[in-house]
């Protein structure tokens, strides 16, 4: 599996004049055959997509972006964001295991 790249900032400013105008996100969503949730982890960041992600290119249809301008350039790693798939995503956000307590209790109730 290849690497993932993050929307451009061009597709987020675009995202945020429509919310600005008063348009919803999932009225974009819903436009565009997308889940709203998946567009807002897409434009967060949180939820990398690959290259010509079909989602994308669909919000940018409905945006009237380009598609040139959806994706960070792939070309400087250091402006594209790119995630290495082998990397695990929640590494430092482990939680304890469930049932443990962080103090002994008295054994009273």
């Amino acid at each position: 599996m290849g690497a993932t790249v993050h929307v451009s900032d061009q597709f987020r400013l675009e995202l945020l004049k429509r919310r600005a105008a008063g348009v919803r996100v999932y009225e974009i969503a819903r436009a565009a055959d997308v889940r709203s949730n998946e567009l807002s982890g897409i434009a967060a960041g949180s939820k990398p997509v690959r290259l010509n992600d079909a989602r994308v290119l669909r919000v940018a249809a409905v945006l009237g972006l380009p598609p040139a301008d959806c994706f960070a350039d792939s070309r400087d790693a250091e402006t594209a964001h790119l995630v290495d798939d082998r990397t695990p995503r929640h590494a430092d956000t482990r939680r304890a295991p469930k049932g443990r307590r962080s103090a002994p209790s008295s054994g009273k109730r």
